[in-house]
């Protein structure tokens, strides 16, 4: 099975657009109802907001205003410069970097109040995923081990 592509529904195509042209760089088409963003290969589809009608595809996250539940993630290689370019860029700030059991990983909100997700894998992480049961067992996955890149002013 492969992941073909993400489709997320707004009724502002411009202003979600815009929000993941800032994250992810400039989409491979756009028009006033869709954009496709290409992330390592698999597609970001931001698609015009609309009533089904008996023969349309289903909207795959049965979209309505403000009642999304939707949430992305991009794995990233160094979340301090990756969250100061979103920030500088003016992405809306959800939740600013923090550690958590397998990651560090800062929080955006895209325009229709989607969550956003950039973390940064600590090393070991693919390791401990795939060959360990919990992280009681498992040295990598702890806040106090060793991360791929070091916070600032971290010896």
């Amino acid at each position: 099975m492969e992941l073909l592509e993400i489709a997320l529904f707004t009724e502002d195509v411009p202003i979600t657009s815009t929000f993941y042209e800032r994250l992810l760089g400039e989409s491979e088409s756009a028009s006033d109802s869709t954009a496709i963003f290409d992330v390592e290969g698999n597609e970001v589809l931001v698609h015009e907001a609309y009533d089904e009608a008996e023969s349309d595809p289903p909207r795959e996250d049965h979209w309505s205003p403000r009642s999304v539940s939707t949430a992305l993630a991009f794995a990233v290689e160094d979340i301090g410069e990756s969250f100061a370019a979103s920030v500088e860029s003016g992405l809306t700030v959800f939740r600013e970097p923090d550690d958590y059991d397998r990651e560090r990983s800062a929080y955006l909100e895209d325009p229709d109040g989607r969550l956003v997700e950039l973390t940064e894998r600590w090393t070991g992480y693919l390791t401990a995923r795939n060959g360990f049961a919990s992280k009681e067992s498992n040295p990598y996955c702890s806040r106090k081990n060793e991360r791929k890149t070091k916070r600032p002013g971290q010896a």
